[in-house]
């Protein structure tokens, strides 16, 4: 639960029970997560509906993004596409969230384009697929945002679509991915650490080996390794 609600709960209850499914803050084991380095909206769009349109994943399906103006611009793409699209964002009141995540349970809708104010405590059943169009600000978000798949014993997909600007979170994600027994990381995952954990100086030396430059003299040239391993794997 949110650290703001746990805190309420041990102020005023006598000796409150938590049940935890699973390990908190930990993916549940049912869930393969796959990354795809996609920068670009444009780009970002041709891959979700190359995704969708295998039909290797039976609705409902959830896209996450972190914007309500984003969650309205990739429905209605998705509509275009010949997709039906529900959203579920700030922006709408609680009668609209409800009827959204409704039409994705009836079948309405195939799928369902959500900020994260679905990633907690949303009970829709058999999500097959769960795609961040764009990558969570926390690991913790993000971790959520793929429980919505793999529940009940199923198991699930979670595709994460990442840019440059994910690089914060980018070492707690490896970390994430790698705790998994289903999903593997990247052989060619770019060694930083962003914020979230500094990256000892061997690796951040392996990781400009590979485009035959020093570690730390990449910093001091200015140079991005996880930029220069993104054009790479789009070239």
């Amino acid at each position: 639960m949110p650290p703001a609600v746990e805190r309420l709960a041990r102020k005023y209850l006598k000796k409150p029970a938590i049940i935890t499914i699973g390990e908190a803050g930990r993916a549940v084991d049912t869930v393969e997560q796959r990354v795809e380095f996609v920068n670009g909206e444009e780009k970002k769009k041709q891959r979700l509906l190359e995704i969708l349109n295998t039909n290797q994943f039976p609705s409902p399906i959830i896209v996450f993004v972190n914007q309500k103006k984003t969650a309205d611009m990739v429905a209605k793409d998705l509509s275009r596409a010949g997709w039906s699209a529900a959203t579920l964002h700030s922006g709408k009141n609680q009668e609209g969230r409800e009827a959204a995540l409704q039409s994705l349970r009836n079948g309405e809708s195939d799928i369902l384009v959500a900020t994260d104010l679905a990633g907690r405590g949303i009970d829709v059943q058999d999500v097959s697929l769960v795609i961040n169009f764009q990558m969570a600000n926390t690991i913790e978000a993000y971790v959520h945002r793929i429980g919505r798949t793999g529940r009940a014993g199923k198991m699930g997909v979670a595709i994460t679509f990442l840019t440059n600007d994910d690089d914060e979170v980018m070492y707690d994600l490896r970390q994430e991915i790698s705790k998994s027994p289903v999903s593997k990381v990247p052989p060619d995952w770019p060694a930083r650490g962003g914020t979230a954990q500094s990256v000892a100086g061997d690796e951040a030396e392996a990781g400009c080996g590979r485009f035959g430059l020093r570690g730390w003299g990449c910093r001091a040239l200015g140079l991005d390794v996880w930029s220069l391993w993104a054009e790479r794997s789009v070239s």
